[in-house]
């Protein structure tokens, strides 16, 4: 794969997976989250959030914890609580599990 290629879904069936980043977007994005996550990490990036965190529609001041809470508050997918019934909806699903969670952290930052 070349890095300006947009990459495949990693689970799930094709199509509801699917994010639409480059792998350079998406390794941005790592790079930045990591160090959102891991803060005292060698080197410091400077300027706005990666292009791909906006494009995918998360807000760069809860991403950090969207991306901690995978695996114990959110599974298939993350995002705002508006988005999780957007992509349940599209899935043909009532819910997805991550909504109150989202509602959570969308409480903690007011």
């Amino acid at each position: 794969m070349h890095t300006g290629e947009v990459i495949a879904p990693i689970a799930g069936v094709g199509g509801q997976c699917v994010v639409g980043i480059t792998a350079t977007d998406y390794l941005q994005l790592l790079d930045w989250t990591g160090r959102q996550v891991h803060p005292n990490k060698r080197g410091t990036l400077t300027g706005p959030p990666p292009r791909a965190l906006q494009r995918l529609g998360h807000d760069a001041a809860q991403w950090p914890r969207q991306v901690l809470a995978v695996g114990s508050d959110f599974h298939r997918a993350v995002g705002t609580a508006e988005n999780l019934i957007a992509k349940a909806s599209a899935m043909g699903q009532r819910w997805l599990q991550g909504i109150g969670a989202a509602r959570r952290l969308l409480q903690a930052n007011h």
